[in-house]
């Protein structure tokens, strides 16, 4: 069985991982562009019964076509490790707004993550600043958390060679998130964003052999491989939670509605070195 769609609007680039080590071991090309993509149990397969036609299954293994649904850090991350992972060039990210949400997000902290986005192509060095100490505050300034995270990695060496690189150097860093989705995008072929194209409408196919989804104003279009990193609006989430449906009228389905949880997050990012 191959799978479908892939939610993963709340995964971040370093839950990418764990599945992209098992690329390997799979021969199916569509099953490898799911292993790339992420958390494996976020994968949805067909229906129990349904066959590829003989054209299509073909084509899916010659070169799956495979829309991400969101340029986000988690969006842009499974696109790199689909083309770098996988080794598949039919690979497009759509994003609903006109540009790549410059301004919006604060700070960002890489630990793993960094190591893997660098492994991935992602050049952060001119963007990122190096992380050595961390020290949280509650309000009235006493203190939640203080870590050095050079004294840490000593301590668990064994369990900490992600954040080394090979020169011994830490890669845990901080990046504005404006600056980090600009490095995974500078990763990425010209032309393989396509900003300005909201996704209207999602559904499984009628032979359940893939995803037919339509962007903008464009016709419906065929992919077999969709990834939902919409976020936390997601329409394409719907075609994965089999609550919610997705294979009957054409319309995009609603997932399931979010749920406040009461925590909030205030925070001021101040420049370092002129950044």
């Amino acid at each position: 069985a191959v799978p479908r769609a892939v939610d993963h609007g709340a995964c971040s680039p370093s839950h990418l991982r764990a599945s992209t080590s098992l690329v390997s071991s799979r021969r199916s090309k569509a099953a490898l562009a799911a292993l790339a993509a992420g958390c494996l149990g976020c994968w949805r397969y067909p229906r129990a019964g349904a066959r590829a036609s003989a054209r299509r299954r073909a084509a899916m293994q010659a070169q799956p076509r495979v829309a991400v649904v969101g340029a986000g850090p988690a969006g842009l991350a499974v696109a790199l490790a689909l083309r770098r992972e996988a080794g598949l060039d039919d690979v497009t990210v759509y994003e609903r707004a006109p540009e790549l949400r410059p301004n919006i997000g604060g700070g960002v902290q890489l630990h793993a993550g960094a190591s893997l986005l660098e492994g991935l192509g992602v050049n952060l060095e001119e963007w990122a600043n190096p992380l050595r100490r961390i020290h949280s505050r509650a309000a009235d300034g006493s203190t939640l958390l203080r870590v050095n995270i050079p004294a840490l990695v000593e301590q668990f060496r064994p369990f900490t060679g992600s954040l080394l690189r090979k020169s011994g150097d830490l890669v845990s860093c901080t990046v504005m998130r404006d600056a980090l989705l600009e490095a995974m995008a500078a990763a990425l072929p010209e032309g393989s964003i396509r900003c300005g194209q909201p996704l209207k409408a999602v559904r499984l196919s009628d032979d359940g052999d893939g995803v037919e989804c339509q962007f903008g104003g464009d016709p419906s279009a065929h992919f077999d491989l969709v990834v939902a990193a919409d976020g936390i609006g997601s329409l394409a989430r719907g075609c994965v939670e089999d609550s919610a449906g997705g294979s009957g009228s054409g319309e995009a389905p609603t997932a399931s509605e979010p749920r406040y949880t009461g925590l909030r997050i205030r925070y001021g990012v101040r420049e370092a070195r002129g950044r």
